[in-house]
């Protein structure tokens, strides 16, 4: 009988990794089947009784409650349908970010050795093969298309990236470079020089494709992670020469990348320009940087004046789609878009308790991991608040489940 349960516990504990690894492999590169594995996740965590172990774990263990605490944020949106008129948007809203929730609650009872260092770096490997995988397959089809049409932008922007919008693959690409960085450095005995050699090609090519992506969120991305990686290697593994020699030669290598790609340089110029013209934007403008100045600046407006309680977690659509007719703004009502800004978007819902409860998920975390020198995790937050700028990721499955699997993941290794 005791080699029974040891057996089924062992089983159960494999099945965990592997599903943790498939999610994590499956992001970048076909987001249709991540629903699938986080089902099996949760009948795995129902039928195997593990959920049972909820209130102890919390209770005893200041880290697995602090873990908890990032359902916070869904709680706040479950909430906010009390105030909401559209209970059938807001329904489909929870739907959507329900990985908030559901990944604290199964990493709360989890077994502490499901993600113990050496599969953690598999976690990690699992995303740069997804992301790897990801490219090459948008590429191949980047060509096929390219051989068409005879159109070299099949190998720019939506034509190279087939499954997420440009700037969420670049995102993803950028928390890869982190990886590949920590696994290079604090991980180097356990690689062969040849795989050393190769890991540092995928590096450049991550940084190729990034300027191929053409997200001007994703360039600058790339600029931020670049300058936390020189941090890390110089202030916290006193790798000075090794931190400046490395972020030069990556800054050189984007010039050199950004020189010969010309049109992910304009978009940056274009947008630049845009941003010292703003008062200039007119309201039928359908330039990505021209039409986000026009949403944030519907955006600011309906968030002052929900700024209190908020419109509610199903009614925020329904109030930003009134305020771009309001304005005249045709091309952004009928594609039906959000605030193009997750803060926006979070005060316009819930108000300003909304606001603070994303900021404090972000940055104390954050605060947090730097002390405790975790570097892929203080990255991870950097990015994602970075990128909440520009984009409300937390309404899309794409930035959902990133932002709720990779922040209990990463957050394991404070542990």
């Amino acid at each position: 009988m005791k080699s029974f349960w040891q057996n089924r516990t062992t089983s159960l504990l494999q099945l965990d990794r592997y599903l943790l690894m498939g999610i994590a492999f499956l992001l970048p590169l076909y987001k249709q089947g991540i629903p699938v594995l986080i089902s099996i996740l949760i009948l795995r965590w129902l039928l195997s009784g593990q959920f049972l172990r909820l209130p102890q774990a919390v209770i005893t263990s200041r880290h697995r409650a602090t873990i908890l605490m990032f359902a916070v944020l869904y709680l706040i949106h479950l909430i906010g349908m009390i105030n909401t008129n559209n209970i059938r948007s807001g329904l489909f809203d929870l739907e959507v970010k329900a990985s908030l929730l559901i990944f604290p609650l199964i990493f709360v009872t989890l077994d502490p050795r499901t993600l113990e260092e050496k599969w953690m770096i598999r976690v990690w490997f699992a995303f740069i093969g997804g992301c790897l995988s990801s490219l090459l397959f948008g590429l191949g089809r980047a060509f096929w298309m390219w051989q068409q049409s005879g159109d070299i932008m099949s190998f720019f922007y939506t034509g190279l990236s087939y499954s997420h919008h440009p700037s969420y693959l670049a995102l993803y690409l950028n928390l890869a470079i982190a990886l590949v960085t920590i696994i290079l450095v604090e991980h180097k005995s356990l690689l062969t020089k040849t795989f050393r050699i190769f890991l540092i090609l995928l590096l450049a090519l991550f940084m190729v494709f990034i300027v191929l992506l053409s997200s001007k969120a994703g360039i600058l991305g790339l600029v931020i992670t670049l300058v936390i990686s020189m941090m890390y290697l110089i202030i916290r593994q006193k790798l000075m020469v090794e931190g400046i020699l490395g972020f030069l030669l990556s800054i050189t290598f984007l010039l050199l990348m950004l020189n010969a790609f010309p049109y992910s340089v304009l978009r940056l110029k274009t947008a630049s320009a845009v941003m010292e013209a703003h008062d200039e934007v007119k309201k039928d403008d359908t330039e990505g940087t021209a039409e986000r100045i026009l949403i944030w600046q519907a955006g600011l407006r309906l968030a002052w004046e929900h700024f209190l309680t908020g419109a509610g977690t199903g009614d925020v659509k329904d109030v930003l789609m009134a305020e771009y007719e309001k304005k005249g703004m045709k091309a952004a009502s009928e594609q039906r878009l959000n605030a193009h800004n997750q803060y926006l978007q979070t005060t316009v819902a819930l108000g300003v308790i909304g606001l603070l409860v994303l900021i404090l998920i972000l940055l104390l975390p954050a605060l947090q991991a730097y002390r405790q020198n975790n570097f892929p995790y203080f990255v991870f937050l950097v990015l994602l608040g970075f990128n909440l700028l520009f984009e409300s990721m937390l309404e899309t499955q794409a930035g959902v489940v990133f932002y709720a699997f990779f922040n209990v993941v990463l957050y394991q290794k404070n542990q």
